[in-house]
């Protein structure tokens, strides 16, 4: 069940190798479970190998409001971030290029980088972030932002 408060929570962030390093976060759920000897008897007295509680998903990344409540004795939370104009370019070509089938152009590149600055100036940090403000983040001085990244990265175990 998600969001979960324990286990390993992963952020997943879409157009970050997200997948790939979600796949790394299962693997490791499963070394845990074996070096742990983790088990489960089942009523019939059959012992299954059990894994490690993991939480990986796109849609429980952009529920952020869970981070500061998790148990951060039982749990372990990190992400994995890109560069903020490839991971723009990938999204672009990804999912406007190529999955809705638009032409490409300088013009409509432009157009879409400033509607979807727009919708989310925060970028990646408002996808790891707990109760990111609402606001464009060149209104804050340079203090606050710094601070504020600085209050994201603590609750991270990264």
């Amino acid at each position: 069940k998600q969001p979960s408060d324990d286990g390993l929570l992963f952020v997943k962030i879409e157009k970050t190798a997200s997948s790939t390093v979600g796949s790394v976060a299962t693997r490791i759920s499963h070394a845990l479970a074996h070096r742990v000897d983790a088990n489960v008897t089942r009523p019939d007295g059959l012992k299954v190998k059990k894994i490690c509680k993991s939480r990986l998903s796109h849609l429980w990344s952009k529920r952020t409001d869970y981070l500061s409540k998790r148990d951060k004795d039982r749990s372990f939370l990190w992400t994995f971030l890109k560069d903020p104009t490839k991971r723009l370019l990938s999204m672009y070509f990804f999912f406007i290029i190529d999955l809705k089938g638009n032409d490409y152009t300088e013009e409509h590149l432009t157009e879409w980088l400033r509607i979807k600055m727009r919708k989310n100036p925060g970028g990646q940090l408002s996808e790891i972030a707990d109760k990111l403000p609402k606001v464009n983040l060149t209104k804050f001085t340079d203090e606050e932002i710094k601070s504020y990244i600085q209050k994201t990265i603590d609750n991270m175990n990264f």
